[in-house]
């Protein structure tokens, strides 16, 4: 048996295979979650945030507002808005349940457009809302 410090922690440790890297199973796991925490960490993505539209890096990979402010601000604002489910999934163009940021990334990237007839908020490929696609 030979005597090898931990990958992990630096504690030496007799080990029992030339394979065994880490002193405990606790190290084992806390070396996979780095690895796993490494390999899923986002490599310098900018994002616009979907609250106030400003541009930040992202830390997560489901991060969408740039900071805890808006997040809460963006959380506040729908549930103030939709009133818990209050309304249905057609109704939200209606009624200004988008956060400012969010429209801006939407129309920016081509994803949204205002309807010609009514100014509607729409991502139909038509460009037309609801109401209007087949009367265009």
């Amino acid at each position: 048996m030979k005597i090898v410090k931990c990958l992990m922690c630096g504690k030496e440790f007799e080990r029992k295979s030339n394979a065994t890297k880490y002193c405990s199973e606790k190290c084992a796991r806390e070396a996979e979650n780095k690895k796993l925490r490494e390999k899923y960490k986002p490599k310098d993505k900018t994002r616009i945030c979907l609250q106030c539209g400003q541009h930040f890096n992202q830390k997560a990979g489901s991060q969408k507002y740039c900071s805890k402010e808006c997040a809460e601000a963006a959380s506040k604002t729908r549930k103030q808005v939709t009133g818990w489910g209050k309304y249905k999934p057609e109704d939200y163009n209606k009624i200004n349940v988008y956060p400012q940021g969010w429209l801006k990334y939407m129309v920016e990237n081509g994803l949204m457009t205002q309807c010609p007839m009514c100014g509607e908020w729409t991502s139909s490929d038509s460009g037309f809302c609801p109401k209007h696609e087949n009367n265009h």
